[in-house]
């Protein structure tokens, strides 16, 4: 199954739309820091 997901910043009034394959694995990436140069915090 694919997913396309949507997260938004409070901090920059943003918001970022991505998609994936493996939903958990890449909510685990932007919870990490697997992204270079970026950065995403997931409160679920």
């Amino acid at each position: 199954m694919h997913f396309v997901y949507i997260i938004y910043s409070d901090t920059f009034n943003r918001y970022y739309i991505g998609e994936s394959e493996d939903i958990s694995e890449r909510i685990k990436q932007h919870s990490t820091g697997f992204f270079k140069n970026s950065f995403t915090i997931l409160v679920l």
